[in-house]
């Protein structure tokens, strides 16, 4: 009883430490159909000309986009559940903010070949 209750107390502990760890996207999520669902953030790169990264998350408050290379633009679209853009987040400078209520969000990012970004709710 104790090896099993301790098990679970590990399997859990890993669970939730893995939660606040920063989420790397993976392609193929150029699409809608193919966003990335990610809790607290997620880091990624625009990896050439074309290349758009979808994200699917639930939250609310502010949420963040900022480059993560010294030369990089990146941009936000913000849309709802039902995927109705509600808002464009493209600035001169490097970083994106926009307060949001709690919900289902659609993001979309694009930026410059090369980017690298983190997403995240803050």
């Amino acid at each position: 009883m104790k090896k099993k209750l301790i098990s679970g107390l590990l399997a859990s502990a890993v669970l939730l430490g893995a939660a606040s760890a920063a989420y790397a996207e993976t392609e193929y999520n150029d699409m809608f159909e193919y966003s990335n669902f990610f809790a607290e953030n997620v880091n990624g790169t625009i990896g050439g000309e074309w290349d758009v990264d979808y994200f699917k998350s639930y939250g609310c408050g502010v949420m963040y986009l900022d480059s993560t290379d010294i030369l990089g633009e990146v941009n936000l679209y913000v849309y709802n559940s039902e995927r109705t853009r509600i808002g464009i987040y493209d600035t001169y400078g490097d970083d994106e903010t926009v307060s949001l209520v709690c919900g289902t969000y659609y993001f979309r990012v694009t930026g410059f070949n090369g980017s690298t970004y983190i997403l995240d709710w803050r």
